[in-house]
């Protein structure tokens, strides 16, 4: 085993406790004459983290720093991932307004990566979001009633009246296409003038009182009387004028002979005949009952039956001298059993209710 002997100040070497060698300090060495060499303390790394250099030089006096050979250099790291500080994106165009109507807001923003914040790095700073005000269109506003007025005077000075008020749709007014209040600007209600008007009295209708004091069918007087009470007079009015009861002139019908009225005529018959081409002929009657004669009253005047010509209008192949249809002949039997009838246009009707006689064609027109 060989050792090798080294001449050291006594502050570059040092010797554990218990061992039989000298270990020299890291800035000691040995250069290539085999003298101990005594380098400086490295310098700090170049940088504050990541990779760096760092240097130290020799310990001697006259000697050249500047001589790549006294000078020392390494690289060092320091806190391998250096704090990385964020930064801000570019602003977003403005958002569209948040109201479609009316103020509103739009805003834009950016973001804090550009890069993010890393190891420990700061965050950006300020905002991340700006906001501004704006407006696309006014909204429509619509129209609401003010406060109703006061009541104007009573319209009357005494007795029932009319009075109002009014409102105007200010509050606020339609603006930009907003809709018009909805009711009515004026308000009317009934009023009390202070005092009762004076009211003139006014008769009510007549009424009859008791019968009519005539002999039987002969004419008299009846007494018929009315109120002061449609209206009666009242708070200071005129009583009504003219008389309370009066005498009239009366008829006593009760139980007098009435003379019979004729009814409506019935409509016509359908024509005796049952095509065309045939002499035909149609009725019609009338009743003596609008009333029918009393008490000895007189029958009806004129005729109860009538008949004229008339023409069916259906095919007819069979000719045959054409007879009054049984229809008509029973219905003219029915109202007058007396009469007798032909199809003879210059034949006479006779009538149990009348003494007189005419050829058919001028008593229909009669």
């Amino acid at each position: 085993m060989f050792y090798h002997l080294y001449r050291c100040i006594p502050s570059c070497w040092r010797s554990p406790p218990g061992s039989n060698h000298t270990e020299f300090p890291h800035h000691v060495q040995k250069d290539d004459s085999r003298q101990l060499v005594v380098w400086e303390e490295w310098s700090p790394c170049s940088v504050s983290c990541g990779a760096g250099w760092r240097s130290r030089a020799k310990v001697c006096d006259n000697c050249d720093r500047n001589d790549y050979e006294n000078v020392q250099s390494q690289p060092c790291m320091v806190n391998f991932y250096c704090p990385v500080d964020g930064q801000w994106s570019e602003w977003s165009d403005f958002s569209e307004c948040s109201s479609s109507c009316g103020p509103g807001i739009s805003k834009k923003t950016r973001r804090c990566d550009s890069p993010l914040p890393q190891f420990g790095g700061k965050n950006c700073p300020g905002s991340e979001m700006f906001t501004k005000k704006c407006e696309v269109v006014k909204c429509p506003v619509d129209g609401a009633w003010s406060l109703w007025g006061t009541w104007t005077l009573c319209t009357a000075t005494c007795g029932k009246g009319i009075r109002e008020r009014t409102r105007a749709c200010d509050s606020p007014r339609p603006q930009f296409g907003g809709s018009e209040c909805e009711g009515s600007a004026t308000q009317q209600e009934e009023c009390y003038g202070g005092q009762h008007c004076p009211v003139d009295g006014s008769w009510s209708p007549w009424t009859s009182n008791g019968v009519c004091r005539a002999p039987r069918c002969s004419r008299g007087l009846q007494l018929r009387s009315r109120t002061c009470s449609n209206p009666a007079a009242a708070h200071g009015g005129k009583p009504c004028i003219g008389q309370q009861m009066e005498r009239i002139t009366c008829y006593n019908d009760h139980d007098c002979p009435k003379n019979g009225t004729w009814c409506e005529w019935s409509v016509w018959s359908a024509c005796s005949s049952t095509c065309a081409g045939e002499n035909s002929i149609q009725g019609r009657q009338r009743a003596c009952s609008c009333p029918a004669p009393s008490n000895g009253g007189f029958d009806c005047q004129g005729e109860s039956f009538q008949v004229q010509d008339c023409k069916n209008l259906a095919s007819c192949n069979i000719p045959k001298e054409s007879t009054l249809s049984e229809d008509a002949t029973s219905m003219h039997k029915e109202s007058q059993p007396d009469a007798t009838i032909s199809t003879d246009r210059s034949t006479t009707y006779e009538n149990s209710n009348s003494s007189s006689s005419l050829p058919a064609a001028d008593r229909i027109s009669a």
